[in-house]
């Protein structure tokens, strides 16, 4: 797909929103044209898919207070299932 030269500053970022949502970049061109190009990403590791995955430490914080208060393990619960998901390679 190419944006000639002299589009709107919002057809512009329109444009990039796109290119942005399909994991694509914006690469103007010598001639002033602008270009979609693929962004190639390497797979994510396990770590950044555990990384991702658990529950922010606060919440963690919380769920392993309500633990001991209900005498539940839901803390354990979460963390094991998402080490069982990804687990290391």
């Amino acid at each position: 797909m190419i944006l000639k030269k002299g589009y709107t500053n919002t057809e512009y970022a329109d444009f990039a929103v796109l290119a942005n949502s399909k994991g694509m970049r914006l690469i103007t061109k010598e001639n002033g044209n602008v270009e979609m190009v693929e962004i190639i990403r390497p797979e994510p590791t396990y770590q950044e898919l555990r990384r991702r995955a658990y529950p922010e430490i606060l919440e963690q914080l919380d769920m392993i207070y309500w633990d001991k208060i209900n005498g539940t393990n839901n803390w354990m619960t979460t963390i094991t299932d998402i080490k069982n998901k990804y687990p290391k390679e």
